[in-house]
């Protein structure tokens, strides 16, 4: 069959499409063609034994002889092969290398065939690491290639594929009406490996919600089939059966089935991810009462994690999703694993077996904590200058098209926003793969040694690290010296005083100096002397402790009954993760303050060009000007004390996206100030927007998370003077997203904002904070931007008006790493 792919050979469900031999060939081939089909063949055999390891050399060898004799066709399926047995290795960057790569030679040649099989392994591929949206968008292609004909296993993986896309974004009647179908497809084509494949995960999305009874049956069908036909994917099926035995109650049979799909992962590369099958067994364990049968297998889970982490795709938005739980086929995320080791950790240490556990708790959340961040950090520079040179117009247009969506939200403009959006994650995950090929990117999964951190402590200095979970908090305080654990109590009535307390210092209510004593003994109270003496506290916080105004606790009390505020007592400063303490380093102070104020906001603002101002333009909000920003921005620059050569203000027009970008790549400031508006985004209302100028047409550029983390700005600090500049969703084992966040991705060693609006248009808190930068410079030591927030804050504090007033001074915080 000239043109076709009728060697396809597609595993059903979540698994990659492999290539198998065409036959015999129609024509008489030369003995070089001839050797190809048998180095096909050969690869296609190793990959049905489930030899992945060998079937993926037996592909590149394949691959690598199609492409000495210019053959496009087989060069484009025997990468389709490779990205198959990559897959299956879960060694998921080289698999999206090779399918990609496939899938743009099967076009060239006008196979859509096997670019529909590639596309939907992509799909799948994509959907495994939850990013649903990208995923979404491959099947539509794909089934907009492939119609209403083609092969019946094509159909049968589209039917699949769509259900499990459905099951994930919770339409889970409409999944299994798919399911069904796709497994009667596979019975009447007389595939049982197929039917089995498609009942195991059937009765793992109805397992996923709660339809223990429908689960049971199509898990009891799945292992009928497999057994019958000596299937040796068995992991999956004794996986699933396990996870539902554990949800039945009978944690007896769930162990022992979580053990035979550890055996069977052994034998053979499995469907399951191995760190899976460790911790569903420890779940087991613990509900049996097996504590230190549960800690070895969760410990083999972290091991298996740190490896799991390279193979996450090089785009931030799937780093983060694999940190909160969205790989697996929505299945538990990396943060649940920690919790476990850790509830079983602490228990064993609570009752004085295990006293060396307190040590072993504190790296597992540090190396949590760490996780995508620090790969973020350590790979985006490296990333970004592999970005093509179009990247920037897509993020315009996508930037566009998210406004469409907030103006007018229909069918047709959430169709253009899912493609820009696929088209951006499409150029990010390319240039992180070339990063991670040239060897810029790759970072290796290492555990955090808290030995390691001690050493990174100055003598002045005490790292503090919170962990928050329902079934308690506690605090590691660390200095050069020692370490110590503490529990904080029950987590609800900590959040509670927690947000009680914010609100009081928000609303100036005299309940704030109370609620401020009680929430400093909450939390500190149990402290050693020698931490408490400590000058310098490094706080790794969690969860609404990203939102905790720590300057402003009450610490102590004076003679005459007045309250210390910890800000008086000690510097603080909030780091992304304790892990960046051993990799720190000095910025550089020597380059200018960029400075970007007093954009242009609206129509009737003068500054625009005549003949503008009338039409409505396409930006939906209406912000007022912010002249005094400009002047504010002024009298930083000046106590700073840069010359007037080394200080860049941005204003009217020229605070725009491109007087950023450009300034920032030519300049290399070392400070780069913005005083302008934030918004909540219009797709992400938990996060902010840096708001830049109106053009002309009535377009604004605007700054996001992800226009920020693919700028490179490797300052030693950016400041955002704008309301609640700081605001961001504080997500499980990822530390805060938003502006922060994105501002430390693209290089800054130190981010400075607000968590809530502050009324001062002359900026007085920033003049001093920067007057105290510049005397610290002059003294000639370290530069340190905590150090001055604290003399700028305790200024505040004591300048008898009413910026004394907490709610005005302790709205300003610091995260740095360093």
């Amino acid at each position: 069959m000239q043109n076709s792919i009728r060697g396809v050979c597609l595993s059903l469900l979540l698994s990659a499409a492999g290539i198998v031999s065409e036959g015999p060939p129609a024509r008489p081939v030369d003995p070089a063609e001839a050797e190809l089909i048998r180095c096909n063949e050969d690869a296609l055999r190793l990959g049905q034994a489930m030899e992945f390891v060998r079937a993926a050399a037996a592909y590149q060898k394949c691959y690598d002889r199609a492409e000495a004799l210019g053959s496009k066709l087989r060069a484009a399926r025997a990468l389709a092969g490779l990205g198959t047995a990559r897959s299956r290795l879960f060694q998921n960057r080289e698999a999206v290398d090779a399918f990609q790569k496939a899938r743009k030679l099967a076009l060239e040649q006008g196979d859509r065939e096997t670019a529909t099989v590639i596309a939907l392994n992509l799909a799948s591929l994509y959907m495994r690491q939850g990013a649903l949206e990208e995923a979404a968008r491959l099947l539509e292609e794909a089934l907009a290639a492939q119609g209403t004909s083609g092969p019946s296993r094509i159909r049968q993986n589209l039917m699949v594929q769509r259900s499990a896309l459905h099951a994930r974004e919770g339409r889970i009647d409409q999944a299994v009406k798919g399911y069904r179908e796709a497994i009667f497809e596979a019975d009447r084509s007389g595939d049982s490996t197929a039917q089995a494949l498609g009942w195991d995960h059937l009765g793992y999305h109805l397992l996923k919600h709660k339809r223990l009874e429908q689960a049971d049956a199509a898990l009891t069908e799945a292992f009928r089939l497999r057994r019958i036909n000596r299937d040796r994917s068995l992991d999956l099926t004794y996986r699933n059966l396990g996870m539902l035995r554990l949800a039945q109650g009978d944690a007896a049979s769930a162990h022992l089935l979580l053990g035979l799909a550890i055996e069977a992962a052994r034998v053979t590369v499995g469907r399951a991810p191995i760190y899976s099958l460790y911790h569903r067994r420890a779940q087991a364990a613990i509900a049996l009462g097996l504590r230190e049968e549960a800690l070895r297998d969760l410990e083999t889970t972290i091991h298996f994690l740190r490896e799991w982490r390279l193979t996450v795709l090089p785009a931030d938005s799937f780093r983060i999703m694999a940190g909160v739980g969205a790989q697996e086929m929505y299945d538990r995320g990396t943060e649940e694993m920690y919790d476990s080791f850790l509830e079983v950790a602490l228990d064993l240490y609570a009752g004085g077996r295990r006293p060396e556990l307190a040590v072993r708790a504190l790296e597992a959340v540090e190396e949590n904590r760490a996780g995508a961040f620090r790969e973020t950090m350590h790979t985006s520079a490296a990333t970004r200058r592999q970005l093509p040179p179009q990247y920037w117009e897509v993020l315009i247009r996508l930037q566009n098209a998210e406004l469409a969506v907030f103006r007018r939200d229909t069918p047709a403009a959430r169709t253009r926003l899912a493609q820009l959006r696929s088209q951006r994650t499409a150029m990010e995950v390319g240039a992180g793969l070339k990063a991670v090929e040239g060897g810029q990117g790759a970072m290796p999964g290492r555990p955090v040694s808290v030995a390691s951190l001690q050493q990174a402590l100055q003598r002045s200095e005490a790292l503090l690290s919170f962990h928050l979970r329902p079934k308690g908090a506690y605090l590691w305080a660390v200095t050069r010296e020692a370490v110590t654990l503490h529990r904080l109590g029950g987590l609800g009535e900590l959040e509670g005083l927690t947000g009680r307390f914010t609100q009081a210092v928000q609303d100036n209510s005299p309940e704030a100096v109370p609620l401020g004593e009680k929430l400093y003994r909450s939390l500190f109270g149990e402290l050693k002397p020698a931490v408490i003496s400590k000058p310098r506290w490094l706080l790794a916080v969690d969860d609404a402790l990203f939102r905790l105004p720590f300057a402003a606790l009450i610490a102590a009390s004076n003679r005459d009954g007045t309250p210390v505020r910890l800000v008086e007592r000690n510097r603080l400063q909030i780091i992304p993760a304790a892990v960046m303490l051993t990799e720190r380093g000095a910025p550089g102070w020597e380059g200018p303050l960029l400075g970007v104020a007093d954009p242009i906001y609206n129509a009737a603002d003068p500054r625009l060009p005549a003949g503008s101002r009338a039409g409505t333009g396409t930006f939906p909000l209406t912000l007022p000007r912010m002249p005094g920003t400009a002047r504010e921005m002024a009298a930083c620059a000046r106590n700073w004390g840069a010359p007037p050569s080394g200080t860049v203000l941005l204003s009217g027009e020229h605070a725009s996206l491109r007087g950023v970008e450009e300034n920032l790549r030519r300049r290399r400031p070392s400070i780069v100030h913005f005083a302008t508006h934030l918004t909540p985004s219009f797709q992400q209302p938990r996060e902010s927007m840096l708001i830049l100028s109106r053009h002309a047409d009535g377009r604004a550029d605007v700054l996001g998370t992800t226009a920020i983390a693919a700028l490179s700005a490797p300052a030693a600090l950016v400041v955002m003077s704008g309301c609640s500049s700081g605001k961001g969703e504080a997500l499980r084992g990822e530390g805060l997203m938003g502006l922060t966040r994105a501002w430390m991705a693209a290089g800054a060693h130190n981010v400075a904002g607000t968590f809530w609006p502050t009324p001062d248009d002359s900026g007085e808190l920033w003049q001093a904070f920067y007057k105290h930068l510049r005397v610290i410079r002059q003294q000639g030591g370290p530069v340190e931007p905590d150090r001055a927030l604290r003399l700028a804050q305790v200024e505040m504090l004591h300048s008898a008006s009413w910026r004394a007033r907490p709610n005005y001074w302790a709205a300003y915080f610091l995260v740095g790493q360093s």
